[in-house]
């Protein structure tokens, strides 16, 4: 009866062991999971015949429309139209943070990560007058998102047997969960490789008289967007058009900070905050 019993437990320990290895997907690999809530409408629309284009949406760090947890990028939905009766070239894409500063879209998403958290180590801790927080602003729907850690611990009797089966499970356990976490995870990172490339707006590209082009545009995280601008050729002859995008003014913006530095950035449109010494003027 005894031996019944221990077997059981060291096969229930074996099973749950590598269950738990199922889950252990490093942050940069994981996918959301359930049903994925559509981003919020933007609509955003610029037209210079016989270009036409639309920032439908922008999905950032844990918004709506989220496919991947820990997101290090924006992602521009974005549709184009020719509206003319000569096929055009859409050359470029750059897009304008609040500091004037450009930034083309990335077509790797683990090197546009890279970029992101070199960008933002560096930027965020600078003395400019804003508190930037990843994902915050009027647009987007949550702030930043701190993930714990929970580490679970089970209480087994007491007794030499006890710890040598605990200690043969894990003998056995570790090696297995070395192995599943290595397929797990390189099958995770080839899925978000698939699904950014299946999205993203390939250039240059060619847009036949009529046609549209839809897809998205991978930036690397830029607060307060000014303006997404398109360059394109039609005729021999180069040609842009710009699309405003003050609504997203305080995207990734979480508020403004006391300051010291001599010139701080001016504030976005509708991120106006009093500052200390303004509030005891009063």
């Amino acid at each position: 009866m005894n031996n019944h019993r221990f077997d059981y437990l060291l096969r229930a320990l074996v099973v749950a062991g590598i269950a738990l290895v199922q889950g252990c997907t490093m942050a940069d690999y994981k996918t959301t999971k359930g049903a994925i809530p559509p981003p919020q409408p933007l609509n955003l629309v610029a037209t210079q015949p016989p270009l036409e284009a639309a920032v439908h949406a922008v999905i950032v760090h844990n918004g709506p429309g989220t496919w991947k947890t820990e997101t290090w990028w924006d992602e521009y939905v974005v549709t184009i139209t020719n509206r003319g009766d000569a096929p055009l070239r859409l050359e470029s894409a750059t897009l304008l943070d609040f500091e004037g500063g450009a930034s083309s879209p990335g077509d790797d998403p683990w090197k546009l990560e890279r970029v992101s958290k070199q960008w933002w180590q560096t930027n965020s801790a600078r003395n400019t007058g804003y508190a930037l927080a990843l994902g915050a602003g009027a647009y987007a729907a949550v702030g930043v998102a701190f993930y714990t850690g929970i580490a679970a611990t089970s209480s087994l009797a007491s007794g030499a047997a006890a710890a040598t089966a605990v200690a043969t499970v894990f003998a056995v356990a570790v090696p297995v969960t070395v192995i599943g976490s290595v397929v797990i995870n390189r099958e995770q990172k080839h899925k978000i490789e698939a699904e950014f490339q299946h999205r993203r707006v390939v250039l240059p590209a060619v847009i036949a008289p009529g046609g549209t082009v839809r897809g998205s545009f991978f930036f690397r995280v830029s607060p307060g967007p000014q303006s997404l601008r398109l360059n394109y050729g039609l005729g021999g002859l180069p040609h842009d058009l710009s699309i405003d995008l003050s609504p997203l003014a305080a995207l990734h913006f979480k508020k403004r900070i006391y300051s010291t530095s001599p010139a701080p950035t001016p504030l976005p449109d509708g991120l106006h905050e009093k500052l200390p010494a303004e509030k005891n003027s009063k």
